[in-house]
């Protein structure tokens, strides 16, 4: 199925757009029934996944460009300091 710029992510059983709020829902159910411990939101999802491209590449711009961060500036949160 061909994607646009206005195609929706998710889509329901009937095939309509879900609403940031119905994704939001959904997301929290899965957690619960998959039995997390703690609720993780879905900045907190982005967080990691930008902290991993970083660890994985340290390449702060490529991190930048997948987090569309207008400035460097605000992608260096990713690059903790570790051990390594």
């Amino acid at each position: 199925e061909l994607l646009t710029a206005d195609s929706p992510v998710f889509v329901s059983r009937l095939g309509r757009r879900l609403s940031a709020r119905q994704v939001r829902h959904g997301f929290a159910e899965w957690q619960k029934r998959a039995g997390f411990e703690r609720h993780f939101c879905f900045h907190a999802m982005r967080h990691a996944a930008c902290g991993n491209l970083y660890r994985a590449t340290k390449d702060l711009r490529l991190t930048q460009r997948f987090a569309r961060h207008k400035s460097v500036v605000t992608t260096t949160i990713y690059t903790h300091p570790s051990d390594e």
